[in-house]
């Protein structure tokens, strides 16, 4: 690349490159394997007075260099996005591009004097031996830091769920929507796993033998199990069906799982011998859990250990139960922690803890955890580091190769064009089109443009676009953080919710105990501006109000035992009571306000899909209807169609498979929308039903390897 000249080649042959995506690849090269962040590039590539749609230009520009350089943006090579940072060159550079643009990276002489193309390399080639030999000789070389490689490529469509490392380092497994999946370390290709019939594989981990996998996944009828794989081929054997993730013990006679009725219910610690039989349960757990990792020398299982309540994480903890002493210590506490533990036979106890000032970031790290005592000890140590989520680690057994997920899953905008008659599904397309999470909950009330909740500029407001448009429009500003808007009665005002406390209240301490958290409801103009208060509700989850004439307005609560519903004014603020629920599970349910604001539809998000039921009640008169849902599925979130006699619903139908679908006031379940990422999530219609938006999830999710721990 010779920036004074403006020409790009490979191989010898001129790359045919516009002004603008040159002018990019220039500002990268100044830096390469730094960021350069999107505001930067803007000063550079548009004075300050220039009208520009900033967000498509720049988009543009970077696809159109992606393609001259046959790059790709899920498995780059050259240009690396970082999701609300900017970009970073990532391809080894030789040379330098100086900030005035006038340097050559590589002169290539017109005669093509193949004798001067070398001497330089040649020159360095030698200096390196010198260097690298007198280190050598002279052994004063520093430790080598651990190194961080790509192990997967899976593309956006195929993400993948799970990972595991064998002991003795050599291979990986892995399972995506398509199955399970075996791979040398050594070598690039990856060759697939045969599983029992109708098994939806999204767990996997190691026997300490190196050639039996623990393979965990859900049925057609969404039923769990457990299996034992043999990577050398033969019959599966089922271990258990009691659950669908567990972990080998060390010395290989053990294995531990947990039983969890929930999100919000308590968990059970269970052992079985090696084989599946033999089960028992070891304690109560006061909370959900999804990771388990032994010790060393098999004599603890650590567990992280979430409790849940709506609306609030309130306590996450790491701890470790001792099978001889029968009890349970807490061994590290974190707010922040996420999914995946991993115990190393150093000591250290590896896991993942969210960043404290990062919309979408996370990353691998550890603490030394003493085995006798079950506690831990010294500092914390960080591995990992990037803008995305770096998930579950796993640990070869001799604690030199570390494997985790990266991820960029984030839930990103849809519209579509509705049918009126068939309810099917027409002209779906992407509304957002970078990388931030964005999630829709109304329409303007002409139909023309989505209002929606965003962090695309690094904290979350209010913003509306319409479909044709190439970048939405910012409507509500501020430090409120904004979590659910919606419209008041008459469509003047956006209500929203605000989880920012005044400046003057320090957070609440964090407690295993059930807390209420003080929530504002929000309201600013249509058109936008400053948010002011309208209400505060301790507990506050939910809201909705109904379409004019009627003025019926309602937040759901929660307190210790029940959900309470309560009607609000939507000009004063004023409240009142109307009923609560306490029935079993009542903390899962989703609910919806019919466009009349006559019924409330409640259902709750199970996992299983079976016996799913709507309830329907009347805002009159109390009384209620059952709707059972006819065919098979597990109903994640539901919002009214704008005619009142259907709802649009997030659902999850056998084998795993998430879908957007409509069911009517029979309980028939038409699926519209099958996606194999791992989310669809609510859809709402315009109000005169003619349009639907809603969020899927973006991104993908790929294993990556530290080296040399």
């Amino acid at each position: 690349m010779d920036p004074h000249a403006g020409e790009l080649r490979r191989n010898g042959l001129k790359v045919k490159l516009q002004e603008q995506p040159f002018q990019v690849l220039t500002i990268l090269l100044e830096r390469p394997g730094e960021v350069v962040s999107r505001e930067e590039m803007q000063k550079r590539l548009w004075p300050a007075d220039t009208f520009v749609d900033f967000d498509h230009g720049l988009n543009a520009a970077i696809k159109r260099l992606r393609d001259a350089l046959r790059d790709s943006a899920d498995n780059p090579r050259f240009v690396e996005t970082l999701a609300r940072r900017g970009y970073r060159f990532v391809a080894p550079v030789a040379g330098v591009v100086p900030a005035n643009g006038t340097g050559i990276i590589q002169s290539v002489p017109a005669a093509r004097d193949h004798r001067a193309i070398w001497i330089a390399p040649t020159v360095l080639l030698v200096a390196a031996c010198i260097f690298v030999g007198w280190h050598i000789g002279h052994r004063t070389a520093l430790p080598a830091a651990p190194s961080e490689v790509r192990l997967t490529a899976n593309s956006a469509d195929i993400p993948v769920e799970r990972a595991s490392i064998s002991p003795d380092g050599r291979l990986l497994a892995y399972t995506d929507p398509r199955g399970l999946f075996l791979r040398e370390m050594s070598r690039q290709d990856s060759h697939q796993i045969a599983l029992p019939a109708n098994l939806k594989a999204h767990f996997v981990g190691w026997y300490p033998d190196g050639s039996h996998l623990l393979v965990g996944g859900s049925g057609d009828a969404g039923n769990l199990n457990l299996w034992k794989v043999s990577i050398l081929g033969g019959t599966a054997r089922n271990v258990s069906s009691e659950t669908d993730s567990g972990a080998v013990s060390p010395d290989g006679l053990k294995i531990a799982f947990v039983r969890s009725g929930g999100k919000f219910s308590g968990s059970e610690l269970w052992l079985m011998d090696v084989e599946g039989t033999q089960a028992r349960k070891l304690c109560d757990i006061a909370g959900f859990t999804d990771s388990i990792a032994w010790s060393p020398s098999s004599r603890k299982v650590a567990y992280l250990r979430t409790t849940y309540w709506p609306g609030d994480t309130a306590d996450s903890r790491i701890e470790s139960y001792d099978l001889s002493g029968e009890r349970a210590t807490t061994l590290y506490s974190d707010y922040r922690l996420q999914t995946g533990l991993s115990w190393a036979r150093d000591g250290r106890l590896y896991f993942t803890r969210s960043e404290e000032n990062a919309n979408a970031e996370s990353n691998v790290w550890s603490i030394r955890a003493d085995e006798n005592s079950g506690q831990s000890r010294g500092e914390l140590t960080k591995h990992t580091s990037g803008p995305d989520w770096k998930l579950r680690p796993e640990l070869s057994a001799d604690g030199k190769h570390l494997a985790f997920l990266r991820s960029t899953i984030a839930p990103t905008v849809f519209v579509a064009d509705v049918d009126a008659k068939t309810k099917t599904l027409e002209k779906l397309q992407r509304l957002t089109l970078d990388e931030s999470r964005s999630r829709p909950y109304e329409w303007t009330p002409d139909g023309k443009a989505v209002l929606f909740v965003s962090d695309r500029d690094g904290e979350f407001h209010i913003y509306q676009q319409a479909p044709d448009a190439a970048s939405p429009e910012l409507l509500v500003d501020g430090h409120d953080a904004p979590v659910i808007l919606r419209l008041n009665p008459d469509a003047t005002e956006i209500l929203y919710e605000s989880q920012t406390s005044h400046a003057s209240e320090a957070p609440a301490p964090r407690s295993p105990e059930f807390q209420q958290e003080k929530v504002r409801l929000m309201r600013a103009p249509i058109s936008g501006g400053a948010g002011q208060l309208l209400l505060e509700a301790e507990g506050m989850v939910n809201f909705q109000c109904a379409r004019a004439p009627s003025r019926m307005c309602l937040f759901s609560r929660v307190t210790k035992d029940a959900l309470v519903f309560v009607q609000f004014d939507s000009a004063t603020g004023a409240t009142k009571e109307l009923f609560r629920t306490s029935d079993s599970g009542w903390q899962s349910y989703n609910w919806t306000l019919s466009p009349s604001g006559t019924q409330l539809a409640l259902s709750k998000a199970i996992r299983v899909p079976r016996d799913t039921v709507i309830r329907l009640i009347s805002l009159s008169s109390g009384t209620e209807r059952v709707i059972p849902i006819r065919e098979s599925a597990a109903v994640v979130a539901i919002d009214w169609a704008a005619d009142g006699r259907s709802f649009w619903a997030s659902t999850q139908l056998p084998g795993g498979i998430h879908a957007l679908a409509n069911i009517d006031l029979q309980g028939n379940l038409k699926p519209l929308l099958q996606d194999g990422k791992p989310y669809i999530g609510w859809a709402i219609p315009s109000r005169d039903g003619k349009r639907l938006a809603m969020w899927r999830s973006t991104g993908g999710a790929n294993v990556w390897m530290l080296d040399g721990l």
